[in-house]
């Protein structure tokens, strides 16, 4: 209490800036205890916080968005402290616009913010949202693969779909821009999240216009009998693709006979992507999944 009464937060967070390394530890140990137990504490602390990671530089947006990420962890009540000192937007941008390690401190803020706090995840879901295909091909994979990884709570995936995410996916999915293999990945990895979690999330996904794109990334059948005569399995992250794609075309297919209509080009490719050795075990069982729904009736 004395430290927070002689305003000494402002200036440990500074030394989070511009102090040495050892100085920088030393104030991020002080801040976390000041702020276990203490609201009053954690509110003053992200308050600077927010201000370091907002107009900070490469280092001290790491180290401050580190330092959130461990309140957001250790101190049940710090989430909304957080969200409401305005963190949530700048740490989303930094996702976009960060370095690779202030995106990687980025992405675990939020990831404890959002899976230790349920009152916090739409507004982040809000926020990821609004960068999907956005940015560099590296600034999209840290977006989405957030995404991914808050698909695995059900709460978090309502809240994803509540705000909006379906249709920047499916564009995301087309892999225009600077988008790549891997972000295409994501996107459909998100999507067979969400079309398996319920009927709206899969309706909401074939009137955005994915069964096309979805087609698409499964493998052409020349290709796949051209890797089976070379003996060349695909990539992994493509592999990975194909089964998300079928997974979500599986979803599709047991909505309704329109969307079967709709994907009868894809049948060779998902018979391609039976082919044996050629891909993993998952994706072949998921390619065996779409065509027994295309099948049923």
């Amino acid at each position: 209490i004395a430290i927070s009464q002689a305003h000494g937060i402002a200036p440990l967070v500074s030394i989070l800036d511009d102090g040495t390394p050892l100085a920088q530890q030393h104030a991020a140990d002080a801040i976390a205890q000041l702020a276990k137990d203490n609201e009053d504490n954690q509110m003053q602390s992200c308050k600077h916080l927010v201000g370091l990671i907002t107009n900070g530089v490469d280092g001290a947006q790491r180290r401050g968005a580190r330092v959130i990420a461990e309140l957001a962890k250790h101190n049940p009540g710090s989430p909304v402290i957080i969200v409401n000192a305005g963190a949530i937007s700048p740490l989303a941008t930094l996702l976009s616009t960060g370095s690779k390690e202030v995106k990687e401190e980025a992405s675990a803020a939020l990831s404890n913010l959002s899976l230790n706090s349920p009152s916090t995840q739409f507004a982040i879901a809000t926020a990821l949202v609004g960068l999907i295909g956005v940015g560099s091909a590296d600034g999209q994979e840290h977006v989405t693969g957030l995404l991914l990884t808050l698909a695995s709570d059900s709460n978090n995936l309502v809240a994803i779909a509540r705000a909006g995410a379906i249709a920047p996916l499916v564009t995301q999915l087309r892999g225009l821009g600077q988008t790549s293999t891997k972000a295409q990945e994501l996107a459909a990895a998100v999507l067979s999240h969400l079309s398996r979690a319920s009927a709206a999330n899969a309706d909401a996904i074939a009137n955005a216009s994915a069964i096309k794109p979805l087609v698409m990334l499964l493998p052409k059948p020349a290709d796949a009998a051209l890797n089976a005569a070379l003996s060349a399995a695909p990539p992994a992250e493509v592999a990975h693709a194909e089964a998300h794609a079928a997974m979500v075309l599986a979803d599709l297919a047991n909505r309704s006979t329109r969307n079967k209509t709709a994907m009868l080009l894809g049948i060779p490719p998902l018979v391609a992507l039976l082919s044996k050795d050629m891909f993993p075990m998952k994706a072949r069982a998921e390619a065996a999944g779409a065509l027994r729904s295309l099948a049923t009736g």
